[in-house]
Order: C-alpha cells, then sequence, then structure tokens
C-alpha cells in the first residue's frame, strides 16, 4: 500500500499558503493544471495512447484539485481525494469501471497514480490536532515530474506535423506540374496522378509521402519537365488592381517589388523562406518564423486575412529588421497591418525604407530567431 508522506508536524494549511491558488503559487517552479498539465497531454494524447475518454477523466481529476498552481513537494494541492462514482457523474459517465480503465491508461502514460488507503478511500490522513501525517489519492506528482517529457512529445508531434504539411505540399505541386504536361489518357502518368490525389485525401504517413514525392518526381523526369525553378516563393504582387492594363499603368509609375528586393530589404526572413521547394512551403516558413516570435501568432494570422500573404510577408521581415528594438512584435504588426489596410502604398514604402536603412549598416549576418 502506497501513501503519500508529508512533513511531519506540517499543518496542511502551511503546505500551500494562500492556497496555492494566486498568480504562480507561492512555490517556485509550481506549475498551471491547465496551460502546463492538461494543454501538454492533450497535445500529445496521440503519443501517450489516451482518448477523449481518457482526457475527460483527467479534466474531472484536474477540476476537483484545490487550486490552479501545483507543486510536487505540496501534496495536499496535487492529490484529488473524489471517488470513481463522484469523477464518472462529473464526466458524464454511467459508472466507475470507465474510470477504473481511463485511470490505467493514465498511470501507464505516466500521468497519475493512484495510491489507496486499506479501505481503498482517498482522504488524507490527519492527526487529532490537524496535521496531516499522510494522503490517499490520485496523485499528479507523475506529469508535474514528467512535465518535459511531455513537451518533449508535444515538440515531436508538431515537427512530424509540419514535416507532413510540408511533403503533402509538395506532393499537390508535382501533381499540378504532371497536369499541366497534359499527358494522354490511360498512361501511367494519369494513373500516378489519381493514386496520388487519392492518398491525399487520406491521413498518410511521412514514409508515405516522402516515397510518393520521390515517385512523382521520378515520373517528371521521365516525361522532361523540371519543377523546381517555377517553385521556389511566390510572387510578390502589391497592386489591388485585377485589371492587368491598370497594373501596367500603377508599374510605370511605381516599379513593382521583385523578390530580390525583398532579399535586400529582409534579409533576416527571405534567409529563412529561400530554401522553400514550394509555395505551399515558403508560406509555412513564415509562418514558422511568426509563430516563433513572442505574442505574434494571432496578429500574423490577422494580418495575412487583412492584407493576404504577400503583404503580410513584408509586414513580418520589416519586424524582424527592428530586432530587440521591438519589445512587443505581435502588437507591432497588429499596427502595421492597420495602417497598410488604410494605405495600399506602405508596404511598398517599408520595402524602401528597409532598404535604405541596411545599405548605411556594415554587412551583418541574419538574426534568424529559429
Amino acid at each position: 500500500m502506497e501513501h503519500i508522506a508529508t512533513a511531519a508536524g506540517r499543518p496542511i494549511g502551511q503546505v500551500l499558503p494562500n492556497g496555492g491558488a494566486g498568480q504562480g503559487g507561492s512555490l517556485p517552479n509550481a506549475k498551471h493544471r491547465w496551460r502546463d498539465i492538461f494543454d501538454p497531454v492533450t497535445a500529445a494524447r496521440a503519443e501517450l495512447e489516451l482518448n477523449a475518454t481518457d482526457l475527460a477523466v483527467l479534466r474531472a481529476i484536474l477540476s476537483y484539485l484545490p487550486g490552479d498552481w501545483i507543486h510536487v513537494d505540496a501534496p495536499e494541492a496535487h492529490v484529488c481525494f473524489a471517488s470513481n462514482c463522484a469523477i464518472a457523474a462529473r464526466v458524464g459517465l454511467s459508472g466507475d469501471s470507465t474510470v477504473n480503465r481511463a485511470l490505467r491508461k493514465l498511470e501507464a502514460a505516466g500521468i497519475v497514480q493512484r495510491r489507496a488507503s486499506a479501505n481503498h478511500k482517498r482522504y488524507p490522513r490527519r492527526t487529532r490536532q490537524g496535521e496531516v501525517i499522510s494522503i490517499y489519492g490520485i496523485s499528479l506528482a507523475p506529469a508535474l515530474e514528467g512535465h518535459d517529457r511531455v513537451l518533449g512529445l508535444v515538440q515531436t508531434l508538431a515537427a512530424r506535423a509540419n514535416r507532413i504539411d510540408i511533403l503533402r505540399g509538395r506532393c499537390a505541386d508535382l501533381i499540378d506540374h504532371l497536369r499541366a504536361s497534359n499527358p494522354d489518357t490511360g498512361t501511367g502518368t494519369i494513373e500516378l496522378i489519381n493514386a496520388a490525389k487519392k492518398q491525399l485525401r487520406r491521413v498518410p504517413t511521412e514514409m508515405a509521402l516522402s516515397e510518393l514525392v520521390a515517385a512523382l518526381e521520378a515520373e517528371l523526369r521521365n516525361i522532361g519537365i523540371t519543377a523546381t525553378k517555377e517553385m521556389r516563393a511566390p510572387s510578390i504582387v502589391l497592386s489591388d488592381n485585377d485589371s492587368q492594363i491598370e497594373r501596367h499603368k500603377e508599374a510605370q509609375k511605381n516599379p513593382p517589388v521583385t523578390y530580390d528586393d525583398l532579399r535586400l530589404a529582409f534579409p533576416t526572413v527571405t534567409s529563412f523562406t529561400d530554401s522553400a521547394s514550394s509555395a505551399r512551403e515558403f508560406e509555412r516558413r513564415a509562418d514558422i518564423l511568426a509563430e516563433s516570435l513572442p505574442d505574434t501568432a494571432s496578429a500574423w494570422r490577422r494580418a495575412k486575412q487583412v492584407l493576404t500573404f504577400p503583404r503580410a510577408y513584408i509586414l513580418l521581415g520589416y519586424a524582424l529588421e527592428r530586432g530587440d528594438r521591438l519589445r512587443r512584435p505581435g502588437a507591432y504588426i497588429h499596427a502595421l497591418t492597420t495602417r497598410c489596410a488604410r494605405n495600399a502604398d506602405l508596404a511598398r514604402e517599408l520595402v524602401k525604407t528597409s532598404m535604405s536603412r541596411l545599405a548605411k549598416l556594415p554587412r551583418r549576418q541574419s538574426r534568424c530567431p529559429c
């Protein structure tokens, strides 16, 4: 029989001053039950082999804790004393057998540990003076101690999803190039295109996508098409006019911004996106770069929605060139988005401003934060 021992003679109220519910608690390295425990476990549920019911049980267990902040040295704060029936009622299950199965899976995943008393009840054992001697219940200590392990799983899954997304975009681009070759009906090219489209509709593995990319590239080589130069970067069009004639008139007044101009104006962002093999990967790399900045994800999504990707890309490059001088890059991009939405020529002006500013500075290396 396992139990959680506490320091002898320490009243329960002295373990977590203020109930541990303050901003970060009064103990160092305290973890937030939702942000630091539940959210990472939810993100890594595939690697931990947990389903929706297991996560619902974990959510119910966390909801029974007295405060938001928990610490491994404060057992009263990270142990749930609710019975299986109470947890089942809070989750909406009919009985406690499902809760038992979920607890076994959570234990196997290293998230919780059940510590039962002799009569299988869950409670803190106290002396007559109210001092806690031992605690029996569902402990979150494994989740606290394995927090870095779960975060590592989350990062592994995110990296894998990013690689799969890049491979899917590469496959889609290769399929477009094969279609552009106008293959004859009944040929192997048509069969390969149909098989590739069918595979992309499913949930493919990274290995399967890599093999598909190799097959599509081999087919392109067989028919004598090179699909590399035109697949590098998306075209940067800063005109709001749909008419080709109107764009021609505008180009005579304002020379168009080329990607070479962006390389000169924004070397930080272009050095990270230059190696992209497709337009989708190009945008994905820009997304990764934007999300690596503090509090920038929502501002970046808004910029792409309001201004379209080319102009948002210019704002991101301009913000990155400001470097450490920006304390809140997300707020800066948000403000630039509002200004650029009102002034269509602002993006062009930002390119010119950055080019002239960098021309006056000594040559430097890229400050890519990734």
